[in-house]
Protein backbone atom coordinates (compact mmCIF):
# COMPACT_ATOMS: atom_id res chain seq x y z
CA UNK A 1 0.00 0.00 0.00
CA UNK A 2 1.25 3.35 -1.38
CA UNK A 3 1.64 6.41 1.58
CA UNK A 4 0.81 10.13 0.51
CA UNK A 5 1.82 12.23 3.12
CA UNK A 6 0.40 15.55 2.94
CA UNK A 7 2.61 18.47 4.52
CA UNK A 8 -0.07 21.48 5.13
CA UNK A 9 -3.97 21.07 6.01
CA UNK A 10 -4.87 24.78 4.37
CA UNK A 11 -7.19 24.85 1.64
CA UNK A 12 -5.02 22.91 -0.70
CA UNK A 13 -3.94 19.89 1.19
CA UNK A 14 -7.59 19.33 2.81
CA UNK A 15 -8.76 18.85 -0.82
CA UNK A 16 -6.20 16.77 -1.65
CA UNK A 17 -6.71 14.53 1.39
CA UNK A 18 -10.50 13.90 0.58
CA UNK A 19 -10.23 14.05 -3.40
CA UNK A 20 -7.67 10.97 -2.58
CA UNK A 21 -9.28 9.03 -0.15
CA UNK A 22 -12.48 9.79 -2.11
CA UNK A 23 -11.31 7.98 -5.29
CA UNK A 24 -8.90 5.41 -4.12
CA UNK A 25 -9.29 3.22 -1.18
CA UNK A 26 -5.39 1.63 -1.49
CA UNK A 27 -3.49 4.11 -0.19
CA UNK A 28 -2.41 5.11 3.32
CA UNK A 29 -3.14 9.19 3.66
CA UNK A 30 -1.73 11.29 6.16
CA UNK A 31 -2.27 14.82 6.72
CA UNK A 32 0.11 17.03 8.77
CA UNK A 33 -0.74 20.47 10.62
CA UNK A 34 0.31 22.27 13.38
CA UNK A 35 -2.67 23.15 14.37
CA UNK A 36 -5.51 21.06 15.19
CA UNK A 37 -8.13 22.88 13.04
CA UNK A 38 -8.16 23.90 9.58
CA UNK A 39 -8.03 28.07 9.45
CA UNK A 40 -10.34 29.83 7.28
CA UNK A 41 -8.33 32.82 6.17
CA UNK A 42 -11.10 34.70 4.40
CA UNK A 43 -13.29 34.97 7.95
CA UNK A 44 -9.56 36.42 9.43
CA UNK A 45 -10.98 39.98 9.07
CA UNK A 46 -13.85 39.40 10.56
CA UNK A 47 -12.61 37.73 13.81
CA UNK A 48 -10.07 40.59 13.83
CA UNK A 49 -13.04 43.07 13.98
CA UNK A 50 -15.47 41.49 15.78
CA UNK A 51 -17.36 43.07 18.77
CA UNK A 52 -19.42 41.18 21.45
CA UNK A 53 -21.20 42.76 24.63
CA UNK A 54 -19.81 41.98 28.07
CA UNK A 55 -17.40 43.41 30.41
CA UNK A 56 -16.16 40.33 32.99
CA UNK A 57 -13.59 38.39 32.13
CA UNK A 58 -15.92 35.01 32.08
CA UNK A 59 -18.12 36.73 29.16
CA UNK A 60 -14.57 38.24 27.20
CA UNK A 61 -13.35 34.44 27.53
CA UNK A 62 -16.64 32.95 26.31
CA UNK A 63 -16.62 35.36 23.56
CA UNK A 64 -13.58 35.24 22.48
CA UNK A 65 -14.03 30.98 22.04
CA UNK A 66 -16.90 32.09 20.13
CA UNK A 67 -14.67 34.41 17.84
CA UNK A 68 -11.86 31.97 17.41
CA UNK A 69 -14.56 28.81 16.54
CA UNK A 70 -15.99 30.72 13.66
CA UNK A 71 -12.66 30.52 11.48
CA UNK A 72 -11.49 27.35 12.85
CA UNK A 73 -12.98 23.83 11.07
CA UNK A 74 -11.54 20.87 14.01
CA UNK A 75 -9.90 18.20 11.86
CA UNK A 76 -11.64 15.77 14.05
CA UNK A 77 -14.64 16.98 12.18
CA UNK A 78 -13.17 16.92 8.54
CA UNK A 79 -11.60 13.90 8.51
CA UNK A 80 -13.86 11.78 10.80
CA UNK A 81 -14.79 8.33 9.57
CA UNK A 82 -12.68 9.02 6.77
CA UNK A 83 -9.75 6.59 5.95
CA UNK A 84 -7.49 9.76 6.75
CA UNK A 85 -4.54 10.17 9.44
CA UNK A 86 -4.30 13.34 10.92
CA UNK A 87 -1.24 14.39 12.46
CA UNK A 88 -0.82 17.20 14.75
CA UNK A 89 3.27 18.18 14.24
CA UNK A 90 5.77 20.79 13.02
CA UNK A 91 7.76 20.02 10.26
CA UNK A 92 11.56 20.12 10.67
CA UNK A 93 13.03 19.06 7.88
CA UNK A 94 12.44 17.34 4.64
CA UNK A 95 14.74 14.99 1.98
CA UNK A 96 12.91 13.98 -0.69
CA UNK A 97 15.70 11.98 -1.47
CA UNK A 98 15.84 9.55 1.52
CA UNK A 99 11.45 9.90 0.71
CA UNK A 100 11.29 10.80 4.93
CA UNK A 101 10.27 13.66 7.09
CA UNK A 102 11.94 14.89 10.44
CA UNK A 103 9.13 16.86 12.75
CA UNK A 104 10.38 18.77 16.08
CA UNK A 105 9.10 16.23 18.32
CA UNK A 106 12.31 14.25 16.86
CA UNK A 107 9.41 11.88 14.83
CA UNK A 108 10.63 10.37 12.19
CA UNK A 109 8.38 9.49 9.04
CA UNK A 110 8.60 7.83 5.40
CA UNK A 111 6.65 8.20 2.34
CA UNK A 112 6.10 7.24 -1.18
CA UNK A 113 4.58 10.21 -2.27
CA UNK A 114 4.89 13.73 -0.63
CA UNK A 115 2.05 17.09 -1.43
CA UNK A 116 3.63 19.89 0.07
CA UNK A 117 1.01 22.35 0.83
CA UNK A 118 2.88 24.53 3.49
CA UNK A 119 1.13 27.40 2.78
CA UNK A 120 2.69 30.91 3.24
CA UNK A 121 4.13 33.50 6.22
CA UNK A 122 3.94 37.41 6.58
CA UNK A 123 6.32 39.71 4.45
CA UNK A 124 7.96 42.13 5.76
CA UNK A 125 9.97 42.96 2.86
CA UNK A 126 13.02 43.54 5.01
CA UNK A 127 11.43 46.60 6.20
CA UNK A 128 13.81 47.59 9.50
CA UNK A 129 11.54 47.44 12.88
CA UNK A 130 8.28 45.89 10.51
CA UNK A 131 8.01 42.75 12.14
CA UNK A 132 8.26 43.68 15.66
CA UNK A 133 6.07 47.19 15.73
CA UNK A 134 3.31 45.62 13.78
CA UNK A 135 0.61 42.91 13.51
CA UNK A 136 0.55 40.18 10.98
CA UNK A 137 -3.13 38.92 9.53
CA UNK A 138 -2.41 35.16 8.47
CA UNK A 139 -3.89 33.17 11.46
CA UNK A 140 -6.51 32.80 13.55
CA UNK A 141 -4.22 33.53 16.49
CA UNK A 142 -3.13 36.96 14.51
CA UNK A 143 -6.51 37.99 14.20
CA UNK A 144 -7.63 37.86 17.69
CA UNK A 145 -3.96 39.78 18.74
CA UNK A 146 -5.43 42.16 16.62
CA UNK A 147 -8.73 41.94 18.22
CA UNK A 148 -7.06 42.42 21.51
CA UNK A 149 -5.03 45.11 21.11
CA UNK A 150 -7.58 47.58 19.62
CA UNK A 151 -10.19 46.79 22.63
CA UNK A 152 -7.27 47.47 24.79
CA UNK A 153 -6.59 50.75 23.63
CA UNK A 154 -9.89 51.59 23.45
CA UNK A 155 -10.12 50.56 27.04
CA UNK A 156 -6.71 52.90 28.14
CA UNK A 157 -7.64 55.84 26.14
CA UNK A 158 -9.03 59.12 27.45
CA UNK A 159 -12.36 60.61 26.24
CA UNK A 160 -10.43 62.66 23.73
CA UNK A 161 -7.53 60.74 23.26
CA UNK A 162 -5.96 60.67 20.20
CA UNK A 163 -6.47 56.65 18.74
CA UNK A 164 -4.22 56.00 15.32
CA UNK A 165 -4.70 52.92 13.89
CA UNK A 166 -2.97 52.11 10.26
CA UNK A 167 -2.98 49.42 8.57
CA UNK A 168 0.24 48.40 5.58
CA UNK A 169 -1.26 47.13 2.89
CA UNK A 170 -4.71 48.27 0.73
CA UNK A 171 -5.38 45.47 -1.65
CA UNK A 172 -8.62 42.99 -0.69
CA UNK A 173 -7.16 41.98 2.88
CA UNK A 174 -6.47 45.74 3.82
CA UNK A 175 -9.54 46.78 2.13
CA UNK A 176 -12.30 44.59 3.98
CA UNK A 177 -9.91 44.07 7.39
CA UNK A 178 -10.35 48.45 7.42
CA UNK A 179 -14.16 48.59 6.04
CA UNK A 180 -15.25 46.21 8.78
CA UNK A 181 -12.47 47.71 11.90
CA UNK A 182 -14.40 50.93 10.90
CA UNK A 183 -17.80 49.89 12.41
CA UNK A 184 -15.99 48.11 15.70
CA UNK A 185 -13.96 51.19 16.18
CA UNK A 186 -17.38 53.03 16.22
CA UNK A 187 -19.03 50.54 18.29
CA UNK A 188 -15.90 50.59 21.26
CA UNK A 189 -16.14 54.32 21.16
CA UNK A 190 -19.41 54.09 22.21
CA UNK A 191 -18.75 51.25 24.87
CA UNK A 192 -16.16 52.99 26.35
CA UNK A 193 -17.39 56.28 25.69
CA UNK A 194 -14.93 57.92 23.30
CA UNK A 195 -15.37 60.46 21.07
CA UNK A 196 -15.91 58.93 18.00
CA UNK A 197 -14.20 61.88 15.55
CA UNK A 198 -10.94 61.03 17.78
CA UNK A 199 -10.17 57.73 16.24
CA UNK A 200 -8.27 57.79 12.92
CA UNK A 201 -7.94 54.62 10.58
CA UNK A 202 -5.82 54.77 8.04
CA UNK A 203 -4.78 52.70 5.06
CA UNK A 204 -0.90 52.82 3.50
CA UNK A 205 -0.64 51.47 0.10
CA UNK A 206 2.72 51.58 -1.93
CA UNK A 207 1.01 50.97 -5.58
CA UNK A 208 -1.06 53.69 -6.99
CA UNK A 209 -4.45 52.46 -5.73
CA UNK A 210 -6.07 51.06 -3.43
CA UNK A 211 -6.62 47.85 -5.12
CA UNK A 212 -4.18 47.17 -7.19
CA UNK A 213 -4.95 45.37 -10.43
CA UNK A 214 -8.66 45.28 -9.63
CA UNK A 215 -10.68 46.60 -12.76
CA UNK A 216 -11.11 50.58 -12.93
CA UNK A 217 -14.82 50.25 -11.95
CA UNK A 218 -14.07 48.31 -8.88
CA UNK A 219 -11.16 50.94 -7.57
CA UNK A 220 -13.58 53.76 -7.69
CA UNK A 221 -16.36 51.99 -5.99
CA UNK A 222 -13.96 50.67 -3.52
CA UNK A 223 -12.26 53.85 -2.60
CA UNK A 224 -15.77 55.68 -2.47
CA UNK A 225 -16.69 53.26 0.24
CA UNK A 226 -13.84 53.74 2.36
CA UNK A 227 -14.00 57.26 2.07
CA UNK A 228 -18.33 57.07 3.13
CA UNK A 229 -16.62 54.93 6.09
CA UNK A 230 -14.27 57.72 7.42
CA UNK A 231 -11.29 55.76 6.08
CA UNK A 232 -8.21 57.68 5.21
CA UNK A 233 -6.61 55.85 1.96
CA UNK A 234 -2.48 56.81 1.77
CA UNK A 235 -1.56 55.61 -1.80
CA UNK A 236 2.30 55.83 -3.56
CA UNK A 237 3.54 55.80 0.05
CA UNK A 238 6.40 53.21 0.19
CA UNK A 239 7.58 52.44 4.00
CA UNK A 240 10.85 51.90 4.63
CA UNK A 241 11.40 52.05 8.28
CA UNK A 242 9.38 51.84 11.52
CA UNK A 243 10.20 53.94 14.57
CA UNK A 244 8.89 54.09 17.56
CA UNK A 245 5.06 54.47 16.62
CA UNK A 246 5.87 56.07 13.28
CA UNK A 247 6.01 54.53 10.18
CA UNK A 248 8.33 56.10 7.66
CA UNK A 249 8.37 56.96 4.21
CA UNK A 250 10.35 58.05 1.56
CA UNK A 251 11.12 61.39 1.55
CA UNK A 252 10.84 61.87 5.08
CA UNK A 253 7.46 61.53 5.59
CA UNK A 254 6.18 60.17 8.75
CA UNK A 255 2.70 58.81 10.04
CA UNK A 256 1.91 57.88 13.81
CA UNK A 257 0.12 55.04 15.36
CA UNK A 258 -1.01 53.59 18.22
CA UNK A 259 -1.71 49.93 16.52
CA UNK A 260 -0.12 48.97 13.06
CA UNK A 261 -1.74 45.81 11.29
CA UNK A 262 0.54 44.58 8.10
CA UNK A 263 -1.41 43.12 5.59
CA UNK A 264 0.74 44.03 2.61
CA UNK A 265 2.17 40.35 1.81
CA UNK A 266 3.08 37.03 1.79
CA UNK A 267 5.98 34.86 0.76
CA UNK A 268 6.39 30.78 1.00
CA UNK A 269 7.02 29.16 4.20
CA UNK A 270 10.26 28.86 5.17
CA UNK A 271 10.18 25.50 5.97
CA UNK A 272 11.40 25.22 2.51
CA UNK A 273 14.30 26.42 2.85
CA UNK A 274 15.42 23.71 4.75
CA UNK A 275 14.36 20.79 2.08
CA UNK A 276 17.66 19.89 0.00
CA UNK A 277 16.99 18.29 -3.66
CA UNK A 278 14.22 20.64 -4.66
CA UNK A 279 14.21 23.27 -7.57
CA UNK A 280 13.53 26.68 -5.96
CA UNK A 281 12.46 29.96 -7.75
CA UNK A 282 14.41 33.30 -6.12
CA UNK A 283 11.56 33.83 -3.40
CA UNK A 284 11.90 30.27 -2.36
CA UNK A 285 9.14 28.63 -3.51
CA UNK A 286 8.95 24.84 -5.07
CA UNK A 287 9.25 25.20 -8.74
CA UNK A 288 6.73 22.85 -10.41
CA UNK A 289 5.99 21.70 -13.84
CA UNK A 290 2.02 21.71 -15.07
CA UNK A 291 1.72 18.26 -13.62
CA UNK A 292 2.48 19.82 -9.91
CA UNK A 293 5.08 18.03 -9.73
CA UNK A 294 8.36 19.18 -8.12
CA UNK A 295 11.72 18.90 -10.08
CA UNK A 296 13.52 17.14 -10.39
CA UNK A 297 11.21 14.78 -8.36
CA UNK A 298 8.35 12.67 -9.85
CA UNK A 299 7.14 11.59 -6.53
CA UNK A 300 6.64 14.63 -5.11
CA UNK A 301 3.71 17.48 -5.66
CA UNK A 302 3.51 21.22 -4.60
CA UNK A 303 0.51 23.20 -4.94
CA UNK A 304 -0.72 26.37 -3.29
CA UNK A 305 1.51 29.20 -1.85
CA UNK A 306 4.49 27.55 -1.59
CA UNK A 307 4.27 27.12 -5.58
CA UNK A 308 5.71 28.59 -8.74
CA UNK A 309 3.73 27.44 -11.41
CA UNK A 310 4.41 28.99 -14.55
CA UNK A 311 2.23 28.89 -17.59
CA UNK A 312 4.20 28.99 -20.63
CA UNK A 313 0.97 29.42 -22.82
CA UNK A 314 -0.76 32.66 -20.47
CA UNK A 315 3.49 33.74 -19.25
CA UNK A 316 1.71 34.01 -16.25
CA UNK A 317 2.58 32.06 -12.66
CA UNK A 318 -0.71 30.63 -11.20
CA UNK A 319 -1.80 33.48 -8.29
CA UNK A 320 -1.58 32.70 -4.64
CA UNK A 321 -5.16 32.92 -4.47
CA UNK A 322 -7.64 30.36 -2.24
CA UNK A 323 -9.31 28.99 -5.18
CA UNK A 324 -5.40 28.42 -6.90
CA UNK A 325 -5.00 26.19 -4.13
CA UNK A 326 -8.29 23.78 -3.93
CA UNK A 327 -7.94 23.51 -7.69
CA UNK A 328 -4.35 22.37 -7.33
CA UNK A 329 -5.08 20.31 -4.39
CA UNK A 330 -7.67 18.53 -6.67
CA UNK A 331 -5.17 17.86 -9.35
CA UNK A 332 -2.59 16.89 -7.55
CA UNK A 333 -4.47 14.39 -5.86
CA UNK A 334 -5.75 13.18 -9.33
CA UNK A 335 -2.32 12.80 -10.46
CA UNK A 336 -0.86 11.03 -7.46
CA UNK A 337 -3.04 8.55 -8.65
CA UNK A 338 -2.63 8.88 -12.09
CA UNK A 339 1.17 7.96 -11.70
CA UNK A 340 0.10 5.15 -9.25
CA UNK A 341 -2.27 3.75 -12.28
CA UNK A 342 0.71 4.22 -15.01
CA UNK A 343 -1.88 6.70 -16.27
CA UNK A 344 -0.87 10.29 -18.17
CA UNK A 345 -0.55 13.28 -16.01
CA UNK A 346 -3.31 16.03 -16.49
CA UNK A 347 -1.65 19.94 -16.56
CA UNK A 348 -3.15 22.57 -14.53
CA UNK A 349 -4.78 25.15 -15.88
CA UNK A 350 -4.98 28.22 -14.33
CA UNK A 351 -9.52 29.21 -14.29
CA UNK A 352 -10.85 32.64 -13.81
CA UNK A 353 -12.07 33.26 -10.07
CA UNK A 354 -14.88 35.37 -8.94
CA UNK A 355 -13.81 38.78 -7.38
CA UNK A 356 -15.84 39.50 -4.44
CA UNK A 357 -14.57 41.66 -1.53
CA UNK A 358 -16.76 42.91 1.20
CA UNK A 359 -16.32 46.01 2.77
CA UNK A 360 -18.45 46.54 5.62
CA UNK A 361 -22.02 46.52 6.80
CA UNK A 362 -23.17 44.24 4.62
CA UNK A 363 -21.83 46.16 1.55
CA UNK A 364 -20.06 44.26 -1.13
CA UNK A 365 -18.39 44.47 -4.69
CA UNK A 366 -18.66 41.39 -6.91
CA UNK A 367 -17.12 40.64 -10.80
CA UNK A 368 -19.05 37.86 -11.54
CA UNK A 369 -17.41 38.65 -15.82
CA UNK A 370 -20.69 39.77 -17.45
CA UNK A 371 -22.61 40.37 -14.25
CA UNK A 372 -21.35 42.98 -12.03
CA UNK A 373 -23.10 43.39 -7.96
CA UNK A 374 -22.55 46.48 -5.58
CA UNK A 375 -24.18 46.23 -2.15
CA UNK A 376 -26.25 44.11 0.11
CA UNK A 377 -26.30 41.07 -3.22
CA UNK A 378 -22.38 41.20 -3.68
CA UNK A 379 -22.46 40.72 0.13
CA UNK A 380 -24.82 38.03 0.45
CA UNK A 381 -23.35 36.22 -2.54
CA UNK A 382 -19.81 36.34 -0.71
CA UNK A 383 -21.49 34.41 2.42
CA UNK A 384 -22.69 31.77 0.04
CA UNK A 385 -19.49 31.25 -1.10
CA UNK A 386 -18.39 30.78 2.11
CA UNK A 387 -21.51 27.89 2.88
CA UNK A 388 -20.33 26.33 -0.38
CA UNK A 389 -16.95 26.00 0.87
CA UNK A 390 -17.88 24.06 4.29
CA UNK A 391 -20.13 21.97 2.27
CA UNK A 392 -17.57 20.80 0.11
CA UNK A 393 -14.72 19.81 3.30
CA UNK A 394 -17.85 19.11 6.01
CA UNK A 395 -21.13 16.59 5.77
CA UNK A 396 -23.71 19.06 4.18
CA UNK A 397 -25.64 19.22 7.88
CA UNK A 398 -22.47 20.26 9.81
CA UNK A 399 -21.43 22.37 7.07
CA UNK A 400 -24.89 24.25 7.70
CA UNK A 401 -24.52 24.25 11.16
CA UNK A 402 -21.03 25.47 11.11
CA UNK A 403 -21.76 28.60 8.47
CA UNK A 404 -24.61 29.42 10.62
CA UNK A 405 -22.96 29.71 13.81
CA UNK A 406 -20.53 31.76 11.79
CA UNK A 407 -23.13 34.01 10.83
CA UNK A 408 -24.15 34.32 13.94
CA UNK A 409 -21.04 35.50 15.62
CA UNK A 410 -20.15 38.18 12.17
CA UNK A 411 -23.40 39.59 11.81
CA UNK A 412 -22.96 41.48 14.90
CA UNK A 413 -20.01 43.28 13.38
CA UNK A 414 -22.65 45.07 11.17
Amino acid sequence: MSKVLILGAGFGGVRCALDLEKNSKDLEIIIVDKNNYHTFQPALYEVASAFYIGDNFREQRFNFQKIKRSAAVPFGEIFQNRNIKFMQAEVKSVDVNAKSVSFTSGEVMNFDYLVLALGSETNYFGIPHLAEKSYPLKSVEDALNIKSAIDELFYNAKPDELIKIVIGGGGVAGSELAAELAGDIKKLAKKHKHLKNKAILTIIEASPNVLGRAAPWIINIAQKRLDDLGIKVLISKKIIDVIDHEVLFEGGEKVPFDVLIWTAGIKANSILTQIAGLEMDKTCKAVVDMSLQAHPHSNVFAIGDNTWCFDPESQMAAPAMVQTAINQGALAAKNILNLIAGRPLEKYKHKGVRFIIPLGKKFGIADLGKVHLVGFMAWCLKQLTFLQYFATILPKFKAIRFWCKEQNVFRKND
